[in-house]
């Protein structure tokens, strides 16, 4: 990807181009994402099991539309 070099965090981890392309693959691959969709939900739960497995504490919040 063309474009400025970005600025590392200081405690953020190394992460390749590719990684970071495959990771923005998997968040689209969740069809149908909209507000408050099953999709949205899984894709919430699921991201938060991440960080909280990198030790983040995480809260996900529901929302209902009608």
């Amino acid at each position: 990807m063309g474009g400025p070099p970005v600025r590392a965090l200081r405690n953020a981890p190394d992460v390749s181009e590719t990684e970071i392309s495959a990771r923005i693959e998997e968040i689209c691959g969740f069809e149908d994402r909209l507000t408050g969709t099953d999709a949205e939900r899984r894709l919430a739960n699921s991201l938060a099991a991440e960080l909280e497995e990198g030790g983040l504490r995480t809260e996900v919040e529901s929302i209902w539309v009608r």
